[in-house]
Order: C-alpha cells, then sequence, then structure tokens
C-alpha cells in the first residue's frame, strides 16, 4: 500500500452551461463534489480517481472553480494543461488552464517554530477563541497551522484544502452537538504521535474527499453516545491514515460505546476507499446497540502488530451491522475480521491475506458472535504453520456461513477442537 499523497491543483474554469461533455477527468469542488474537466494533462501527471467521462456542472452565471486531485512528480512545476469540452459530440471549448501545485504542500515542521500558532503545549483551546484572534480563518479554508494541546472545535467548522502540524500529544475534540467537516485536508504529526481526532458524544465528523492522517495515536475516535443526546454520525470516505501505529498505541478508526448513531467509515464505491496502513487495530466499532447503525465497507487496512492485531473489529456490537468489500493485509499476528461478542453483522464480500504463517491467527475470527452472515469472502495464508486458519469459531452459535473462499492456511475453518 503506497503512502503517496496526492498533489492537488486549482484553477478557475469558465463556460456556458454545458451539463454533458463527452470526454473530461474528474475535479472536486471544494465540497467533494465531482466536477470537470482536463483531458491532456503534462507528461508525468496521472488523475488519482475518477471516470471518464465525467459531468461538468456550472453555477448560474458560467463560472466554476474546480481543484483537480492529480498524482504527479515532486518537482512538478507550474504547467498549463489543455481542456477540452464537448457536448453532443460538439466542441464547446479549447483552452489551456494553469496548474498551480497547492502552496500548503511547502508548509513543514520547521516552519512551525515562527509559523502561525494554534493553541499552546497541554492547554485546550476553544476554536471561538481561535477564531476570534485570527489564528485561523472563519471561512477554513487554504489553513496552514501549527497546533499544540488541544483544539476544542465548539462551533462547526469546515476546514478545506488545508494543512495542520499537530504537535507531540496534541489533539483535536468535537464537541457534543458541533461539526467538524474535512475535505482535502492533511494532518501530520512532527516526529512524534499526536493523539487524533475525537468526537464527543452528539459531536459529527465528516472527512470526504482525499484527507491525508499521518502519525496518529488513533486517528479518529468517537466516544459514547448517550440515550437522549443527539444521534451523531461518523462519516469516513475516500481517505489515506499513514503511520498511526507505535508500538503503545491502537491506531485506526474507534467509535465506541455508541447507544445510537450511524457509523459511516468507507464509502459505497470503491472511489471512496479508505487507506489505513501499519496500524494495529484498524477500524473498531465497541458496544453499539441496537439502535444504531454501522457500515464499514470499501476500505484498504494494512496491520502491524507483534501480538493482537486487527484489520476491523467488532466487539459487543449490537446495532445492525455491514462490514462489506474492505480488502485486509494482516503483517504480522492477529486476524483480518473478528466478530466478538457481536450479533446481526453481516461480513460479505471481503479479502484478507495472511502474511505471516508463524503469526496470524485467522482471516475471520469469530469468538462469542450469534446471528452473523459470513459470506463470499476470500482469504489467503502464508502456508500451514501457526494457527493461521481461515475461519476460527470459538463458542459462536447460530451464524450462518456460506460461499467463502480460502486457500493456504493451515485449516479452512476451525470450530475448536473441531475442524472443517
Amino acid at each position: 500500500m503506497s503512502t503517496a499523497q496526492p498533489k492537488q491543483f486549482c484553477g478557475v474554469f469558465s463556460k456556458p452551461s454545458a451539463p454533458h461533455p463527452d470526454s473530461a477527468i474528474v475535479a472536486y469542488d471544494r465540497f467533494g463534489n465531482a466536477y470537470m474537466a482536463s483531458e491532456l494533462l503534462p507528461s508525468g501527471f496521472e488523475v488519482l480517481d475518477g471516470e471518464i467521462p465525467a459531468t461538468l456542472e456550472f453555477s448560474e452565471d458560467g463560472c466554476q472553480e474546480v481543484c483537480l486531485i492529480l498524482s504527479a512528480p515532486e518537482s512538478a512545476p507550474s504547467v498549463d494543461a489543455a481542456v477540452s469540452l464537448s457536448r453532443c459530440g460538439e466542441v464547446l471549448l479549447d483552452e489551456t488552464i494553469p496548474l498551480q501545485p497547492d502552496e500548503t504542500s511547502c508548509f513543514a515542521c520547521e516552519d512551525c517554530p515562527s509559523g502561525n500558532i494554534v493553541g499552546a503545549p497541554g492547554q485546550a483551546k476553544l476554536l471561538t477563541d481561535v477564531l476570534a484572534s485570527g489564528a485561523l480563518p472563519a471561512d477554513g479554508q487554504f489553513v496552514q497551522a501549527c497546533v499544540y494541546g488541544t483544539l476544542v472545535i465548539n462551533e462547526d467548522y469546515y476546514l478545506y484544502q488545508s494543512k495542520l502540524l499537530m504537535q507531540p500529544g496534541a489533539r483535536i475534540v468535537v464537541e457534543n452537538g458541533r461539526e467538524l467537516i474535512l475535505t482535502l485536508c492533511e494532518l501530520t504529526g512532527c516526529g512524534n504521535m499526536w493523539r487524533g481526532i475525537e468526537v464527543e458524544e452528539g459531536g459529527a465528523l465528516a472527512m470526504k474527499a482525499y484527507n491525508y492522517l499521518a502519525d496518529a495515536q488513533y486517528a479518529v475516535y468517537a466516544h459514547a453516545a448517550a440515550p437522549g443526546e443527539p444521534v451523531p454520525y461518523i462519516a469516513v470516505e475516500g481517505n489515506t491514515f499513514a503511520g498511526n501505529f507505535i508500538t503503545h498505541s491502537r491506531g485506526g478508526i474507534f467509535a465506541s460505546n455508541n447507544s445510537a448513531g450511524a457509523i459511516t467509515i468507507g464509502g459505497a464505491s470503491p472511489a471512496l476507499r479508505n487507506t489505513l496502513e501499519d496500524v494495529e487495530i484498524g477500524i473498531l466499532a465497541n458496544a453499539t446497540d441496537a439502535k444504531g447503525f454501522v457500515n464499514i465497507a470499501n476500505n484498504d487496512v494494512g496491520t502491524q502488530a507483534g501480538a493482537l492485531g486487527i484489520g476491523i473489529w467488532l466487539a459487543g456490537n449490537r446495532a445492525e451491522a455491514e462490514v462489506r468489500g474492505n480488502v485486509i493485509e494482516v503483517g504480522q499476528a492477529g486476524s483480518g475480521i473478528g466478530l466478538w461478542y457481536s450479533r446481526s453483522v453481516e461480513a460479505v464480500d471481503n479479502t484478507v491475506k495472511l502474511l505471516s504463517a508463524a503469526q496470524a491467527a485467522a482471516g475471520i475470527y469469530l469468538q462469542g458472535a450469534a446471528q452473523c452472515t459470513v459470506k463470499d469472502n476470500t482469504i489467503g495464508g502464508a502456508g500451514a504453520g501457526g494457527d493461521n486458519n481461515g475461519i476460527h469459531i470459538f463458542s459462536s452459535p447460530d451464524n450462518a456461513y456460506c460461499c467463502n473462499t480460502i486457500d493456504n492456511t493451515r485449516h479452512g475453518a476451525s470450530d475448536e477442537c473441531r475442524y472443517i
């Protein structure tokens, strides 16, 4: 799994309404919506995602600002890209637009001593106070900042195309009833771990369209939602989480003790995949109850753990839950998917790769699970050594297993001392 970050190039493109171009590559506006645009790119540039053709929608005044998400060489200069737009075969436009590398890519940890400082080590700072001081802009666009201590999101805030350098021990906390939206943002540590983004009960977090988080103890952590609190939601789609791992950390995306809520991790299509690299636990939904819903779909998870490592873990889950279309690589010890003391989980169409015959436990591990469906999953082992089971079942009655493909494991499926 690559840790390469997308380059962001922005420009303004204008033409009277032409809603159905024949050829274009996908770009995103500041709300993460797909828009337009360039058919021909300079050498070395590659579109990270999207289908050809794409649909371009203009604002009423005929001018639409767009942002292309491209992979480009590290030394990519500012260049002009040819744009060709047509509708029903009629060419409406042939021109060039400038592609200017986003200046946030140049902002580095060395800038923090004299850079834009938010907060102080060991202290909590309210967002409203930070906005009032001018350290962050009200519109949240193109921010470059060094964050110390705890930044408390006590009013709704939208960060767009911004870079936050999170200092050791720093964290972001979304308060009850507040919402934080991240689009095209980069949050990375400076040499040591920062703590991560915490969503308090009743808070909400949306991370869409190519955010990049690295070096966090836990990338996202959602706290308990008590009965009677506003229903929180966590929507995390199309992001990369890299290096959120250290020997004493747990990593990944945690949604814990939610009495009621909608937890969506991963998008409905492969284009909205999250990538989690080198984590101990990739995604955890813990102690959710029947009033909530958990959807974990289309994520790429790579674990590296010497002891307990689980790519996707549902523990004590009572909510209706679906784990679908995920690709998990278990680098050392542990399992790909863990269903522990959980009910009503559908684990369908996932791919698990066990890379260590000596350390891996199982592709899918059920313990105390009931009324779950395990279907159409593909599990590949690393040989007959160690546990290295395709599906391990422990004290888990009344579950359905069908049509799973298991290869190169010690046992295809094991149920305590009875092997299938």
